[in-house]
């Protein structure tokens, strides 16, 4: 088992806190959605000029056959290209990164209110 001190060493430069990678993505999500939504649509195959062949939705869209108009498939593809879609995802988005800020703030709160800093409480879970 490492020391404490090498425990110690080593949470101190683990970089960013997970607290802290959640509230920037929650932050660009509300300040500026499309730069967390187009990248995300186009992991999963939504592309600027179409269905990426390979993609996830490729395989989506060849299982489920003809995509109708204002299904959530036909707007992920629209907002991927810039249409209108683009509006509700983005929407979409903005909530889904004030409820992240939401919980990174209410976890601090939780943590302020039982007297324990969060590194203490990190140095109780090492040691058990």
């Amino acid at each position: 088992m490492a020391s404490k001190a090498v425990q110690t060493a080593a949470r101190k430069n683990s970089g960013p806190s997970p607290a802290a990678v959640v509230a920037i993505v929650g932050i660009t999500a509300v300040a500026a959605p499309v730069l967390v939504f187009t990248p995300v649509l186009a992991a999963f195959g939504f592309g600027a000029s179409g269905i990426v062949g390979g993609s996830i939705a490729a395989a989506a869209q060849s299982a489920m056959g003809s995509v109708a108009a204002g299904s959530l498939f036909a707007t992920l593809q629209s907002a991927a290209m810039g249409g209108a879609g683009a509006t509700i995802v983005a929407g979409a988005t903005q909530v889904a990164g004030a409820a992240a800020l939401t919980g990174v703030v209410a976890g601090k709160m939780m943590n302020e209110g039982d007297g324990e800093s969060e590194s203490e409480s990190e140095e109780e879970d090492v040691g058990r």
